[in-house]
């Protein structure tokens, strides 16, 4: 017959527990954080550009000038705001540079800008880290996307809402940006989470990222040239860093 204490006597020993540790997914374990971003309203520039937008554009002579010059149109007159269009030339092997310099030359709110690489990751950083604005965009050629979407993206970046903004036509689900978001941080090191690989077949046909000048300095040195899409990246380097990130769907219309 097994003998318990009585009462009054010590317990019996107890097997020593460790420390709860935290559940860090691999990539946490193998991606560097980057230190939340600041949140308070931006300070607008008294001249030049509140947003830098970014186009890239790689043998894309027959859609660029239809896409830019409804793009510049329709920030003429609803957006807020002072802009500027950067249309990149990525390596290009028809006439995609002599029309965005055609269209710099007839259109004061468009730069051109021609890089010898046509990655387009690489070509973003270098134009994000010249740019003097304090908001900085990128929006890939689409003739279908609903500009509507880039003021009410921009607006919580200046108010300090929000650190990043992004809008996509690839899950029109207001849910979709706390779903990327999840699945991209909890297996960003595979580099196919199925939010991401939806965008990817789409093929970003109508998607704007918009970012803040004082958080993209902390996103834009752990960009990776080889991960593929740079709006992936974004938004998990955001998510990653306790940003604040702000998304919604983007309606296409007819092109």
């Amino acid at each position: 017959m097994t003998a318990f204490p009585s009462h009054g006597a010590a317990p019996f020993p107890s097997r020593p527990t460790a420390a709860p540790s935290p559940l860090r997914s691999t990539a946490e374990r193998s991606e560097p954080r980057v230190r939340p971003a600041t949140r308070e309203p931006v300070g607008l520039p008294v001249s030049g550009a509140v947003m830098d937008l970014v186009v890239p554009a790689r043998d894309a002579q027959r859609e660029l000038e239809p896409f830019v010059r409804r793009l510049d149109g329709y920030l003429t007159c609803y957006f807020p705001y002072a802009y500027r269009l950067t249309v990149i030339d990525l390596a290009s092997s028809d006439r995609t540079l002599a029309v965005a310099e055609r269209l710099a030359r007839e259109m004061p709110g468009v730069h051109a800008v021609h890089r010898g690489s046509d990655n387009p990751v690489t070509a973003l950083r270098a134009a994000w880290a010249e740019s003097t604005a304090p908001v900085v965009a990128v929006t890939r050629i689409a003739p279908g996307m609903d500009l509507a979407v880039l003021a009410p993206l921009v607006v919580p970046l200046i108010s300090g809402h929000s650190d990043l903004a992004f809008g996509t036509d690839a899950v029109r689900d207001p849910r979709f940006a706390r779903t990327v978001a999840q699945r991209s941080v909890a297996r960003f090191a595979h580099r196919r989470p199925p939010a991401v690989r939806a965008v990817r077949r789409r093929r970003a046909n109508a998607g704007v990222v918009a970012v803040r000048a004082d958080a993209v300095k902390r996103v834009l040195p752990l960009l990776r040239e080889e991960a593929g899409t740079f709006e992936a990246q974004l938004l998990a380097l955001a998510i990653r860093g306790d940003m604040r990130v702000f998304g919604m769907p983007v309606v296409r219309t007819a092109a």
